[in-house]
């Protein structure tokens, strides 16, 4: 199978002729689009309004237009959630702290507390040991000075007195 190309023979006349239309045709869109511009800022339109347009415009319809240039959607979304994170890093910090400071006064009040069993251990245990000095002070004071009579029921030895 062979295709047939059918070639159109254009002659370099018919070219510029051609090309002379494209041009023409853009030339007239192109001065449309400044015409309804206004202003020449060849933006269509979006350019900055004026004072006497603005005084012509309703407060919705200014206000609108200066919430859309100077707040965008997407931007304002960003600040939320930035905000969002700082306000959850400002929670999470907060509640750190006070479990640091939770743990720190548990720490103190059991060093205390163990301070004073400590404390009371040793006071107990000093006034145990100076009343058995006393006590030992007491008896040795509380015996007779002379030599103690035998009381048994065996005999006494005359040598050594047992």
């Amino acid at each position: 199978d062979q295709e047939t190309i059918n070639a159109t023979t254009v002659t370099n006349a018919q070219l510029q002729e051609m090309i002379d239309q494209g041009v023409t045709a853009a030339l007239v869109a192109h001065d449309a689009l400044r015409s309804t511009n206004g202003d020449d800022s060849h933006n269509s339109g979006t350019g900055t309004v004026g004072h006497e347009a603005a005084y012509g415009m309703s407060w919705k319809t200014l206000m609108k237009m200066m919430m859309d240039k100077y707040f965008p959607r997407n931007e304002i979304r960003k600040l939320e959630m930035e905000l969002w994170e700082l306000k959850a890093i400002k929670i999470a910090t907060e509640l750190m702290d006070k479990k640091v400071r939770t743990f720190a006064e548990r720490e103190t009040a059991s060093k205390r507390k163990l301070e004073n069993t400590s404390r009371t251990n040793r006071n107990q245990q000093q006034q145990q040991h100076s009343n058995k000095r006393q006590n030992i002070g007491r008896v040795y004071t509380t015996t007779s000075g002379g030599k103690k009579q035998y009381g048994g029921s065996k005999p006494l030895c005359a040598k050594c007195n047992y």
